[in-house]
């Protein structure tokens, strides 16, 4: 009796030895592809541009190795796995599939699901978000530039609109880490014309404090949190 005893206080301790040891998971967001500015009312499909990113998004995050084991030499992040993609559905007032359409050939080379969520499901997708970020998994969001900021304030306890996505950038990830409330910022240079810094893509209102000398940083991390 007593060495059953043993054995399961022993088995208790390791599993909360190995729940406390869990990471927490990180949460990038990205703004869908390309449109095509100059198409016809309705259009609901990515740019040739867009399908271009889209594709190179995929070997962003899953690059190829060369022989040597070494990762593509264009890809010198140290980005994490993703384990799940949400993107926002095709439903709405305009139906847009660009979001599907960015997400899809990422998850096929990634071999991970998707799950969809409608534009006004920010509440419900944030709590997905936490919950996956609690088990130590990272998650990626494709979604539009509209509400994209929404999903980060939410995310970061901030009120609506002190965060906002550039209306005119589709080259920056946004990496949000709820364990230390902060936000970096990503740039993919993926394709001709991608900014080698964000010139200011994140509006922070009002301004946090030294955020002035982070604008020409390739990568960048403001605090959000005080």
């Amino acid at each position: 009796m007593n060495f059953l005893i043993f054995s399961l206080s022993f088995m208790v301790a390791i599993l909360h030895t190995c729940a406390n040891t869990i990471g927490t998971g990180r949460i990038l967001l990205i703004r869908h592809g390309e449109k095509n500015n100059k198409a016809k009312s309705g259009d609901v499909h990515l740019s040739k541009r867009g399908q271009i990113r889209a594709d190179a998004l995929a070997r962003f995050f899953y690059p190829k190795y060369t022989q040597s084991g070494d990762v593509e030499t264009w890809h010198a992040l140290s980005l994490p796995t993703l384990n799940t993609i949400v993107a926002q559905s095709a439903g709405g007032k305009y139906g847009s599939r660009r979001k599907i359409e960015t997400a899809e050939p990422i998850a096929n080379i990634g071999g991970i699901p998707i799950s969809l969520y409608d534009q006004s499901d920010i509440d419900r997708v944030c709590d997905h978000l936490r919950s996956e970020s609690k088990q130590g998994r990272t998650t990626l969001v494709v979604w539009d530039h509209t509400t994209i900021s929404d999903i980060a304030n939410n995310l970061l306890g901030l009120d609506r609109g002190t965060v906002k996505w550039p209306m005119d950038r589709y080259d920056v990830i946004w990496d949000v880490d709820l364990e230390s409330a902060s936000l970096s910022q990503i740039c993919q240079h993926l394709l001709y014309g991608d900014l080698w810094c964000p010139l200011n893509p994140i509006q922070v209102y009002p301004v946090v404090q030294g955020m002035e000398h982070l604008i020409n940083q390739a990568r960048q991390t403001i605090p959000l949190a005080q």
